[in-house]
């Protein structure tokens, strides 16, 4: 028998994807994949029939990711004492944005909470916070939010954002008056925490496939810790990557001036001793007293202690009955006297001290 010429054999591999568009997230879960092995080869240079290997099917698994970030501009924000949240205007406005980074449609879960348990700093909880939400990509409704309002304490209806999808969400809080309780002043804090999880159609937290199987799009929770928040397993510091949660958290900083008052009075003249308030250095033992006839001049003298200054605080005195309103204010044209009530307005710089001055005389 004659041997043949050693055949010469190829292998190729054939790879069949179902087009798919460009993802961060990578290739759509569900994403059918088909792969065959291909054999060629020659018996005396002569191309034989080409085999084909059984074709391997499986489908991409489903990875569920999650961030939610901070966006507002200014952090802490700068809040004023009694102002109210809103959200149509730019006033206690905190914006967060939610975004998928799993390879799947995804509906998620949004719960707003103070963060005063957090290792964040937090003096005060906000009034009547409430949280709107609204998709951003990949097709903003018109004009109006997805989700909105919802108040604090409770979580959302379920949005649902495609891979890549994200979705802004604010918060609106009012903020409490400077006398009320806790004490509200200059530079306290509260902090708001927005949490978003990835949850099923039935509103469940999604959880990892126990097993793989190549025709079942199985699941893998893909999600970091997100710091210094409520997302953890142990409390705050602890690992809180792949729970299907994500949150972050802002904080508002009452802005507002550190004001004191405080008031004294000097005897200038008598009708008897230093009758005038140029003698009033040269009068020697014979100083002037509180007797009727006197003149008294009062000093108001507004303190700021803080970083913020202070505009348009108004000053009022209501003169006791045995007073009569002389005038010779300082600074002049800023005091007014109407009734027995002697009234300035006055503007008080960062760290600084604003005085005014008048006369009386006693009756």
């Amino acid at each position: 028998m004659k041997l043949l010429n050693p055949m010469r054999l190829s292998v190729g591999l054939a790879a069949l994807f179902v087009a798919q568009g460009s993802w961060a997230a990578g290739t759509l879960a569900g994403t059918d994949v088909e792969n065959t092995a291909t054999l060629t080869y020659s018996v005396n240079s002569v191309p034989q029939t080409a085999i084909d290997s059984n074709t391997v099917e499986f489908k991409v698994d489903r990875k569920v990711d999650l961030n939610v970030t901070g966006t507002t501009a200014q952090q802490p924000l700068l809040v004023t004492p009694k102002s109210v949240g809103s959200d149509t205007a730019p006033l206690n406005v905190l914006t967060y944005t939610l975004t998928n980074e799993g390879n799947d449609d995804q509906a998620f879960e949004i719960d707003l909470s103070h963060a005063s348990k957090l290792a964040t700093a937090d003096d005060f909880d906000a009034d009547n916070c409430e949280f709107y939400v609204n998709e951003l990509t990949p097709a903003p409704p018109p004009a109006l939010e997805t989700l909105g309002p919802v108040v604090l304490g409770t979580t959302s209806s379920l949005i649902t954002l495609a891979p890549d999808g994200t979705a802004e969400i604010r918060v609106n809080c009012d903020m409490p008056d400077l006398g009320g309780a806790p004490v509200i002043e200059d530079g306290k804090l509260s902090s708001l925490e927005v949490m978003a999880t990835a949850v099923s159609a039935a509103g469940t937290p999604m959880a990892e496939s126990a097993s793989e199987t190549d025709s079942v799009v199985d699941t893998v929770i893909a999600d970091a810790d997100s710091p210094n928040t409520a997302d953890t397993t142990g409390g705050p510091g602890s690992d809180g990557a792949r729970n299907a949660k994500y949150a972050a958290v802002q904080t508002y900083e009452i802005q507002a001036p550190d004001l004191s008052a405080a008031k004294s009075s000097a005897v200038i003249t008598d009708p008897f001793n230093c009758t005038t308030e140029a003698d009033n250095s040269s009068c020697g033992s014979n100083t002037p007293k509180r007797i009727p006839g006197a003149i008294i001049k009062y000093t108001i003298t507004v303190t700021n202690d803080s970083d913020d200054p202070a505009t348009d605080v108004t000053i009022t005195d209501i003169l006791q009955s045995d007073l009569e309103y002389v005038g010779n204010e300082t600074p002049a044209g800023e005091v007014s006297h109407s009734g027995g009530t002697v009234t300035a307005t006055v503007d008080v710089p960062a760290n600084s001290s604003t005085t005014i001055t008048f006369d009386v005389k006693v009756k």
